[in-house]
């Protein structure tokens, strides 16, 4: 792809859970219990192939309990590819902006990276990441993955804009999007 073409893409970002999204289990007590899906480096690397940030953003209670056990972050999120990394280290009744579903996260990122977060989307396992995304004017796929694993379609209101049966098949949604909007301008 030439960079015309990179230079079309719409999409600026995409925020991406970690526990059930990217890998399982998607519930731990430790984060050296989570393992990764085969695809998902892959994945990482094909949005970023066509000038999509990726970036992890993920509720990490571990780090408030101290349950971290050596465990580095950093170096997880280098090998897996990201861009960057938000992370939520607070417990449950911190009562943070940064925890989905709050936005904390997503407005941290659209200052450090002058993102237009409605050109963004937000991949999760989870309807807090949903209603994060949501809330904050980005496009959200829920992927049938972790927790996603229990998801009844209803009448939700935050609804979320697509479901995907895994995160790679979230990832060829977003690809798939962008390369229709460039058909539609032509």
């Amino acid at each position: 792809m030439v960079a015309k073409e990179l230079a079309m893409f719409r999409t600026e970002a995409v925020f991406i859970d970690r526990d059930g999204t990217i890998g399982e289990p998607g519930e731990m007590e430790y984060p050296s219990e989570f393992r990764v899906f085969s695809t998902a480096n892959a994945d990482i690397g094909r949005l970023k192939a066509l000038g999509i940030k990726a970036f992890a953003f993920t509720n990490q209670v571990c780090i408030a309990r101290d349950k971290l056990a050596g465990h580095d972050f950093v170096k997880e999120f280098s090998r897996y590819g990201f861009d960057d990394w938000f992370i939520c280290p607070h417990d449950l009744h911190e009562n943070c902006s940064c925890r989905k579903p709050g936005i904390g996260m997503l407005i941290e990122a659209m200052k450090k990276y002058d993102l237009d977060l409605s050109s963004c989307w937000v991949i999760g396992d989870r309807l807090t990441d949903i209603y994060a995304g949501k809330k904050a004017g980005c496009r959200t796929i829920l992927v049938l993955t972790g927790w996603g694993k229990h998801y009844e379609s209803g009448p939700e209101r935050d609804f979320p804009d697509h479901i995907a049966q895994d995160f790679n098949q979230a990832v060829d949604h977003i690809i798939n999007s962008e390369q229709a909007d460039q058909l539609n301008d032509e």
